[in-house]
């Protein structure tokens, strides 16, 4: 027999599902890309000296040629969204497809630097194991791979790692309720 507290948790989920995602979104962090830290390594050293831990397969990401840093100074609106915003009630093993339902509702992928600026710039919760919506970067084995930044990990460190993304398997869905960021363009 349900609890008043399990029925209390439904009717939540099927209001999300049902209040359109522009009333629910609103700005959670606000990034200044190209702050004078120019390259991949001056911004990991700066994540690092706040006591942050970088992954090797994060290194190896941030590593690659495509890595862009911004020289011009932007500022971005970044928001949270999670995959039941959009409507999903199962985990998404689709991110291609996820990526594409935000889009359409006007949200923008993040730039390849925001793993990096967020911890500099912003304070990330403990508990938070934020996604950071970026262009999928596909390996050698076309697994493709996103970053993630978790406010505190299992061992209570702050943390940039990676996680799969896709092609879909059992090691790469993504709860429905888990925290994606996106960049809200400004009109």
């Amino acid at each position: 027999m349900k609890t008043l507290e399990a029925y209390y948790y439904d009717l939540l989920r099927l209001l999300r599902r049902t209040v359109p995602l522009w009333w629910n979104l609103r700005i959670r962090y606000r990034v200044t890309l190209g702050t004078g830290l120019t390259t991949v390594p001056q911004l990991r050293l700066a994540v690092e000296t706040l006591g942050w831990r970088i992954h090797y397969w994060s290194r190896r990401l941030m590593s690659r040629p495509g890595f862009v840093v911004s020289q011009v100074q932007q500022s971005l609106d970044l928001v949270v969204v999670t995959p039941e915003n959009l409507g999903y009630i199962w985990p998404v093993t689709d991110i291609p497809d996820f990526y594409r339902k935000a889009k359409s509702l006007g949200l923008e992928l993040c730039p390849d630097e925001i793993p990096l600026q967020l911890p500099l710039q912003c304070r990330v919760g403990r508990r938070k194991n934020l996604v950071i919506a970026t262009e999928l970067v596909y390996d050698k084995d076309g697994q493709a791979e996103v970053f993630v930044v978790r406010g505190r990990n299992a061992d209570g460190e702050r943390e940039i790692d990676v996680h799969k993304a896709f092609p879909p398997s059992y090691d790469t869905y993504f709860f429905e309720d888990q925290p994606f960021v996106f960049v809200l363009p400004r009109k």
